[in-house]
């Protein structure tokens, strides 16, 4: 038996063997290593659709490029791509992705994206994908009617929905008799889209002249804007207006016969409870026309002159200033001005001068810009809120600081030549300054959109308060408020027409503009001891905001807490 194994190598038979063995080791490491590497990019994938369902784009973005096995995961990668293209609106470079896409059979969840697009109200998105999927998708036919309608195709909708069998399906029975209904409302070729904080329609689509128009029982507030929105499919916008505060707004606007505008502010959020404009121009100007505030900034300039801790200038007479030379005058002569509470109530310009140019051009600016001015506009999704300026850089002289620190806001120099704004501002940034003062310096950012809905009546959007600005003096703003309550109940007060026994009010007023009859601007909130609104308005060449200006907020006090009017 020895012998037949006679010049045989055992050593070569032995060395395969090993070989063998080592290859099917390495064999049973690869077969592990793509079965782990493949459990662990499928984890990644069902990440990133998870991260991109939270509009977490950027880390669903960073994720996908860790995806090393795509020979596993081609066509689930190329969807992805195409998905992030949809996020990024690059809309042609998506259908081109995913006409190159033959085999369907991914890890992707394509119902929850085609949901998602719907209730983000992103049916472009939503149409590209349906086409992409195409007709072999389940709900293809309810989808393609949902986004018909969303276009304003009613018909072309009505079409889809013939085709879809729901005979034991009770709940895509509800979704087709929703869309139905919706149907409906188009053929009459106008839809109610935007609604008050009630509940209560505000406007309307009107299909055929394509514009968005108020009801006939809404006034001083124009739509445009919404239009831009709606022409990319349907939206439901509920807007934190009340419809009936902004009616007894514009009665009182046509009583007076003046243009102007006002606006009402709840001060725990900003929330915009009305926003009133009348001109000639039918724009909204209570977000964006600029005015010289007037005596209205006396309120930042005695900021300041706490915030700096200035000399005491009280008591003072108040009598004409020398100032470079130039005499700077008051509207009327006050006398003997004891304190700063009196200062403020009687509007006194001398002692705001007087504070004005002690403070200095640096820490004028700096009280100023502390409350919104020179900020960049402030945006409520597509609504644009404009702030006031200050310009630093046209005053030269203590005559012009002692001018912007009693708000008159023209530098003229040379005989008028070259006549410059010193300092502007807004309705609404009136109302902000006030509801800042109401809310020991903590501010909101002011919003008017209260949520918007999709087509299925899902929520879209919802708004979140965002702080943007909060100053730590409660002593100073207490101080501040009592000298504005003063505005009003002080006999000699610049306010004191507008008082009413059946609530407490902080007021400031102002009376400014470039020819006479001069600007009425008036800013203030209410009740003063727990503060709920802020407010701020302007009448146009209505005269010293004492008379109409006063009496316009008296009027509206009443109406709003439905106490009749004399």
């Amino acid at each position: 038996m020895i012998n037949d194994y006679k010049g045989v190598d055992l050593s070569l038979k032995k060395k395969r063997i090993k070989t063998i063995r080592i290859l099917f080791v390495l064999l049973i490491l690869i077969i592990i290593y793509l079965f782990f590497s493949n459990n662990v990019d499928n984890k990644k994938i069902f990440s990133i659709q998870k991260l991109l369902l939270q509009n977490e784009t950027k880390e669903a973005s960073n994720t996908y490029n860790k995806i090393k096995i795509s020979f596993y995961h081609k066509t689930s990668k190329e969807i992805l791509k195409g998905i992030f293209e949809l996020y990024a609106k690059r809309y042609d470079n998506a259908i081109t992705i995913f006409n190159t896409i033959k085999d369907k059979e991914s890890l992707i969840e394509h119902n929850k994206f085609i949901l998602h697009f719907l209730e983000k109200v992103k049916y472009k998105e939503m149409s590209i994908y349906l086409d992409f999927l195409g007709i072999e998708f389940k709900e293809y036919n309810y989808y393609k009617a949902l986004y018909a309608t969303a276009m304003f195709k009613y018909k072309e909708s009505e079409s889809f929905l013939k085709k879809i069998k729901v005979d034991i399906d009770n709940d895509l029975k509800n979704k087709i008799s929703k869309i139905r209904a919706t149907n409906r409302k188009l053929k009459s070729n106008k839809f109610n889209y935007i609604f008050d904080i009630n509940g209560t329609p505000l406007a309307y689509y009107d299909l055929l002249l394509k514009k968005t128009i108020a009801v006939k029982n809404f006034k001083g507030f124009n739509f445009d804007t919404f239009t831009n929105t709606i022409n990319n499919g349907i939206r439901i916008f509920t807007l934190t207006f009340n419809k009936n505060t902004q009616n007894i707004i514009h009665k009182i606007f046509n009583k007076y016969r003046l243009n102007g505008s006002f606006i009402l502010l709840k001060t725990d959020d900003n929330s915009i409870i009305s926003a009133y404009s009348r001109n000639t121009n039918n724009k909204n100007t209570v977000f964006s026309k600029h005015y010289e505030p007037g005596s209205i900034v006396k309120i930042l300039t005695l900021y300041g002159y706490f915030k700096n801790n200035i000399k005491n200038i009280f008591p003072y007479e108040c009598q004409s200033l020398n100032i470079d030379n130039t005499a700077f005058y008051d509207w009327i002569s006050h006398g003997h001005v004891s304190s700063y509470e009196q200062a403020l109530a009687w509007s006194c310009n001398i002692g705001f001068a007087k504070i004005g140019t002690k403070l200095g051009l640096e820490k004028l600016t700096k009280s100023y810009t502390d409350f919104l001015f020179n900020k960049k506009d402030i945006k409520d999704n597509f609504i644009k809120f404009d702030m006031g300026t200050f310009m630093p850089e046209n005053i030269n002289n203590n005559y012009d600081l002692a001018k912007v620190s009693v708000g008159l806001s023209i530098f003229n120099k040379d005989a008028k030549k070259d006549a410059k704004d010193l300092i502007t501002m807004t309705t609404i940034h009136s109302a902000l300054l006030s509801s800042s003062i109401a809310n020991k310096g903590i501010l909101n950012s002011p919003f008017l959109i209260k949520n918007i809905k999709s087509i299925t009546n899902i929520g879209a959007y919802n708004h979140k308060d965002l702080k943007i600005q909060n100053i730590n003096a409660p002593l100073i703003f207490n101080k501040i408020k009592n000298a504005m309550i003063r505005v009003i109940k002080d006999k000699n007060g610049t306010g004191k027409n507008s008082f009413v026994d059946f609530v407490n009010m902080a007021l400031k007023t102002g009376t400014a503009g470039k020819k006479k009859p001069y600007n009425a601007i008036l800013t203030g909130f209410f009740p003063s001891n727990r503060p709920k609104y802020a407010f701020a308005f302007i009448l146009e060449h209505s005269g010293p905001s004492k008379n109409k200006g006063a009496k316009f907020l008296k009027d509206f006090l009443k109406k709003f807490y439905n106490k009749g009017q004399e």
